[in-house]
Formats: C-alpha cells, sequence, structure tokens
C-alpha cells in the first residue's frame, strides 16, 4: 500500500515538473518572439536635384540588436529600355534608431528604384514597400534651372492661359450674342504667341536643364505633356490660318469658314489649354 502510495506521489510530481517545464518553456519562446519584433518607417524621396549623392534614411525601431549587416539598401537605374541589377549596400547607423544609405550622385533624367530591407536574426525579412521587390520606390535625378528661365518660363506660360481664357470668353460671347471676332481673334494670336515663347521654347530649354534632353515626346521620349502641346499647337495654327488678314490688316478681322465656326474652334483650343495646364503639369 505505502508502495503504490509513494509510486502515485512520484507520478504526480513528475507530471507537474512537466508542466512547469513547458510553462517556463512557454514563456522563453513567447519572450523570444517578441525580442524579435520590430517597425520600420520610410519618408520616400520622388525627386532630387543637384549633383550629390543621396542620403536614404530609413528608421528602424526593435528590442534586440541590429546590425549594420541586417539593414540594406537596394537601387538600381531603370531606363526605358532596360532595367540594370540591383545593387546593395549596408546602411550605416545613425542616432535615435536611424540607419542611412547612400545612393550616388546620377546624371541629370535618370530614374532610379529603391527599397529598404530589413532582417532579423532568425533570418526573417521585412521590407518598404512591404512588397519589394515587386514594388519599389522611384527616385528621379534632375538638374538645376536657372532662375532667369525658370522665372520667364512660368510667367509666359501663364499669362498665354489667361490670354486663352480671355479668347475663349469672347468666343463664347460670337456664339451666344453674334458680337464681332475682333477681341476673340486677337487674343487668341496674342496667346499663340506667348504659349510658343514661354511653354515650347523656354520649356525646351528648361526641360533639357532638368533632364539633360531636349525634347521629351515618342519616339524620343515618354513625355506626353510634350507630346499634347505639340498637338496644341499644330491645332491652334491651323485655327489662325482660317482667320483672314489678322496679320497684315488693321481692319477687322474676318474667317474664311465663318465667325461661329472660328469661336467654337477656339473654344475647343481654350479647353484643351486648360487641361494640359491642370492634368499635364
Amino acid at each position: 500500500m505505502k508502495v503504490k502510495l509513494m509510486i502515485n506521489v512520484l507520478c504526480l510530481i513528475i507530471f507537474a515538473a512537466m508542466l512547469g517545464f513547458l510553462a517556463c518553456d512557454s514563456e522563453e519562446q513567447e519572450e523570444f518572439e517578441v525580442k524579435l519584433k520590430a517597425t520600420i518607417e520610410h519618408e520616400p524621396l520622388n525627386e532630387h536635384v543637384g549633383t550629390i549623392p543621396v542620403q536614404i534614411t530609413l528608421l528602424v525601431k526593435t528590442n534586440y540588436t541590429v546590425t549594420t549587416e541586417m539593414v540594406q539598401l537596394f537601387y538600381r537605374e531603370v531606363t526605358e529600355t532596360d532595367t540594370s541589377d540591383w545593387t546593395v549596400t549596408n546602411m550605416t547607423p545613425m542616432q535615435a534608431d536611424n540607419f542611412q544609405g547612400t545612393i550616388p550622385a546620377q546624371e541629370k533624367g535618370t530614374v532610379m528604384q529603391y527599397y529598404c530591407q530589413v532582417s532579423t536574426p532568425t533570418g526573417e525579412e521585412m521590407a518598404l514597400p512591404k512588397e519589394a521587390p515587386a514594388e519599389t520606390y522611384t527616385l528621379v535625378f534632375k538638374g538645376e534651372v536657372p532662375r532667369l528661365f525658370q522665372v520667364f518660363h512660368i510667367f509666359l506660360s501663364y499669362l498665354a492661359l489667361i490670354l486663352v481664357v480671355l479668347s475663349g470668353f469672347y468666343a463664347y460671347r460670337i456664339v451666344a450674342n453674334n458680337v464681332p471676332m475682333t477681341h476673340c481673334a486677337w487674343f487668341s494670336l496674342l496667346g499663340f504667341i506667348t504659349y510658343i515663347v514661354g511653354s515650347l521654347i523656354l520649356g525646351i530649354v528648361v526641360n533639357w536643364y532638368t533632364f539633360g534632353k531636349w525634347w521629351g515626346f515618342l519616339p524620343v521620349g515618354a513625355d506626353q505633356t510634350h507630346l499634347f502641346s505639340l498637338f496644341l499647337l499644330v491645332y491652334w495654327f491651323f485655327t489662325l490660318l482660317g482667320v483672314n488678314a489678322i496679320f497684315l490688316s488693321k481692319t477687322a478681322p474676318k474667317t474664311w469658314f465663318g465667325d461661329k465656326t472660328f469661336a467654337y474652334l477656339t473654344l475647343i483650343n481654350t479647353g484643351f489649354y486648360i487641361l494640359i495646364v491642370l492634368f499635364a503639369h
């Protein structure tokens, strides 16, 4: 009887010891998992003006020691026809949980993709953007535009917009009230000249300083703004060709296809120009 009792007591002791061991193991495992938790934050850079390297900063908050090899920056150049291989560099620890990596200086107009990745001691990886490398940040290198060109480009572009809106206003009056087309034709002509100088000529110069190329519409480039601008220029030019004696005569201008037709064409031109300004820029 005593032997049986001793055996039962021994079994209870062993069972209690096993429960304690499992509980301790569970606590240690839970504590270990907590230590491996990390949060990372990054404010994306979309463009960089100048010829100096770009510093990419990543905030890494963890409950475990993070070494330099655990925080990496991936970047590569992207062109219209090709994509280079990823370049990997370790990010340097800075103050307040910040890590910093460097993308070397590039020629103006260069487009780079990049993302940041953090590894844990167990080999797990987390990245920003979260779906990297399928999803990345895009960084465009731009050149510095001389202030004089920039000011005149903006000023003349918006002056052209004002003149175009005025031509559209007087075009509406032609349609609604059958008023003479003098104001509409002259505002359209002045807007056309201002548009050529401010948006096209100076725009091409600004584009060269910014991206290193004079023009950017297909097939030369992929800038849809330049393509739309060229279409507007051609449309506007042929609309003004329909106005007889506007360039040579001081009398009220007349059209070869009727005042109201010119007014409708001018309204279309006004709407298209406003769309380019609002959505393309």
